[in-house]
């Protein structure tokens, strides 16, 4: 009966997270949600928090990129190029360029989580629409008064470390790892679970909740903080359910040890 119970916990994981749907905004901000309806100049989708049924209505010129079923990326732009002073090309979606920082999209046959990185890295931009341009090398100038970039990004991964809050992953990932000893199905769940990118960043306690929306380096910052926070508990979560099933045929083989 545990066994029959375990699949269905894995299962039902894996359908949940493999009905999800992604759609990657013109300023970098990725939304886990269904997909209801696309047509020639708008987008329909529903969140994926339960307590929200509301469809929200989005202008396609104001997507990037969108993912449906776990199917192949569909992007609405040509992408970008920045190289770099030793010469290595990344393929990307430039966001924002600032006096002392670059914020774009890395894209594969995916695209890839919202990236900051020192303009001092690169020595040329090739963009999408064919022109070019030569970066500037400038320092940021760090006041009393203001904080820089790096400042709001390095503000937003250590807000994420005491904020974010992970949900049921960590169960999820136990489940999984359980799931794992029944021809494998656990592994696929997990595997999606680590994969899929963080939600529901809010956080009543976080009392720098505004910098969310209302800056970019901040954003960006916390979600990486959110993505190592979300990676390091989904392992232990999927280790644990690996391990228990070793760790208690040990105590019955102890048990019956000492009983001999």
């Amino acid at each position: 009966m545990k066994t029959i119970i375990t699949c269905i916990l894995c299962i039902a994981f894996q359908i949940k997270f493999f009905a999800q749907d992604i759609l990657v905004k013109s300023n970098g901000e990725k939304i886990a949600c269904k997909i209801v309806e696309v047509d020639s100049s708008l987008l329909a989708y529903q969140s994926e928090d339960t307590t929200k049924k509301e469809i929200t209505l989005l202008q396609k010129q104001d997507i990037l990129a969108m993912q449906q079923n776990h199917q192949k990326t569909i992007f609405f732009f040509v992408p970008d190029t920045l190289i770099q002073l030793n010469g290595t090309k990344t393929i990307c979606k430039i966001i924002t360029i600032d006096p002392g920082f670059i914020s774009f999209l890395p894209v594969d046959s995916t695209i890839g989580d919202l990236t900051m990185a020192p303009n001092n890295n690169f020595s040329l931009i090739h963009f999408g629409n064919g022109s070019s341009e030569v970066v500037e090398h400038k320092d940021v100038m760090v006041t009393n008064d203001s904080k820089s970039k790096l400042d709001f990004y390095k503000m937003g991964q250590n807000d994420a470390k005491k904020y974010f809050k992970t949900g049921g992953i960590v169960v999820g990932e136990v489940a999984c790892g359980l799931g794992t000893y029944f021809i494998g199905l656990g592994l696929i769940g997990g595997v999606v679970i680590y994969a899929t990118p963080p939600k529901n960043l809010y956080n009543p306690a976080n009392p720098n909740n505004d910098l969310l929306n209302s800056n970019a380096d901040y954003h960006a910052g916390y979600l990486a903080g959110a993505k190592h926070e979300k990676h390091k508990k989904a392992a232990i979560g999927y280790t644990c359910g690996v391990l228990a099933p070793i760790a208690t045929v040990g105590v019955i083989i102890a048990v019956l040890l000492y009983q001999i």
